[in-house]
């Protein structure tokens, strides 16, 4: 469904990828903040109410639409092609992942480094 949302969307009124983006970052940053603002978790699991069914269902759908359009952007605007356009992403993704298990090794070194002044009397030896 999200890629059919651009025939009516901003592709569909002619106003450009760029254009297209914004506004539906937009629209999902605003999906966002009425969640946060609702009170109700951000964890899947959790969702047990017809509004944050609702309020997933939409971030679901705006995002598809928003890759769907970038997709398009970078493989027949931006001059990548379909191949550059793939390794761009994956490059991005590879960046993501590595920086976020650098920042769990990071994690783990800080919270292995304890001294004995630092842990809890229950958790010392002897």
């Amino acid at each position: 469904m999200g890629p059919a949302l651009l025939g009516w969307g901003p592709q569909g009124l002619g106003l450009g990828y760029p254009v297209g983006a914004a506004i539906l970052i937009s629209i999902l940053l605003a999906i966002f903040l009425a969640w946060k603002a609702s009170g109700m978790t951000f964890q899947i699991r959790d969702i047990v109410t017809f509004r944050g069914e609702a309020l997933f269902w939409s971030a679901i759908l705006v995002s598809n639409t928003l890759g769907t359009s970038m997709g398009d952007f970078l493989s027949d605007s931006s001059g990548l092609g379909y191949a550059g356009g793939a390794l761009l992403v994956i490059g991005v993704l590879a960046i993501l992942f590595g920086l976020m298990a650098y920042a769990h090794v990071q994690e783990r070194r800080t919270s292995g480094s304890r001294t004995a002044e630092q842990e809890p009397v229950s958790q010392r030896a002897g």
